[in-house]
């Protein structure tokens, strides 16, 4: 028999599974090098240091993050159990009840230190926590805007620190338009990787409504629309710049992972392909150290 304790241990450790605890991790990576490495040029690293704002918003952001993943999986557990079904059931040990009390625990909690940092931060979380929630019960069932909207959420998370900094550059528009075709084309592809279940349920993405060779056509674009951004970079900032030797190298890795998809039109191969996408998303963040 379970004792309380064995209980709430295997609840937290559920819960860190489906909040994507590794994701959340890489958001609060990614946010304090864009604060220690991007915003230095204007602001001493000391006083970002000790900047309470800026911990806030590192704090809120991710506290949203993991209330996105939870009412994204209460919406889409029976899609889930097509796709991923060991994972799925263990995660239905919590129950609807549980699942939905902390989600609005989390949006509770956000939302207070989030207007405790400023209204603006506020406001931006507020609006923020509506589209994940908008986006895990309609958006995400529409082709294209599923795809799209994943990667606006994606991209915005970072963006309450350049509201609270007030400071934007060229340079940060690039590579932050770079990284949009990454998670975008990453987004595709993982609408391949749970094309099953998706059909099922009638979660029209991309994937479905176009047959395999049109929908890899529009990733083919998609990767070369992502070389744009390079090509202006080192029009209006430099071949030598350090940043522009990661996005080359990112963009390598992201045509692997089409040339993967290319080979063969699978879930396991999608499963690969999404895996160097990762890989590209982590070497993004070593390299807005440059910028």
């Amino acid at each position: 028999m379970k004792t309380s304790k064995d209980t709430l241990i295997f609840k937290v450790i559920v819960l860190l599974s489906i909040t994507r605890w590794y994701n959340v991790l890489l958001t609060i990576i990614a946010q304090y090098i864009a604060a220690f490495f991007v915003f230095n040029q204007w602001f001493d690293r000391w006083q970002i240091f000790l900047d309470y704002k800026l911990h806030l918003i590192v704090l809120c952001t991710s506290i949203f993050i993991a209330a996105g993943y939870i009412i994204n999986f209460f919406y889409d557990k029976e899609v889930d159990l097509i796709n991923y079904p060991t994972r799925t059931q263990l995660y239905m040990q919590l129950s609807k009840h549980f699942l939905l009390n902390f989600y609005f625990i989390l949006i509770f909690i956000g939302l207070t230190i989030a207007v405790i940092a400023s209204w603006k931060i506020g406001l931006f979380f507020f609006v923020f926590s509506f589209l994940l929630w908008f986006y895990s019960h309609k958006l995400k069932r529409i082709a294209y805007v599923r795809e799209l909207s994943a990667t606006f959420l994606t991209i915005a998370s970072f963006f309450s620190i350049t509201l609270h900094y007030g400071h934007f550059t060229i340079e940060m528009f690039l590579y932050g338009w770079f990284i949009f075709f990454i998670v975008l084309i990453r987004e595709g592809i993982k609408d391949i990787e749970q094309i099953k279940g998706n059909a099922v349920y009638s979660y029209y993405s991309a994937s479905i409504v176009n047959n395999p060779a049109q929908f890899l056509m529009l990733l083919k674009i998609l990767a070369v629309l992502a070389v744009v951004p390079v090509i202006l970079f080192t029009y209006f900032i430099g071949s030598t710049h350090i940043t522009l030797f990661f996005m080359v190298a990112i963009w390598f890795i992201l045509l692997s992972a089409v040339f993967v998809i290319h080979q063969r039109f699978s879930s396991m191969y999608a499963q690969l392909a999404n895996n160097l996408l990762k890989l590209a998303i982590v070497l993004s963040l070593v390299g807005m150290v440059g910028i």
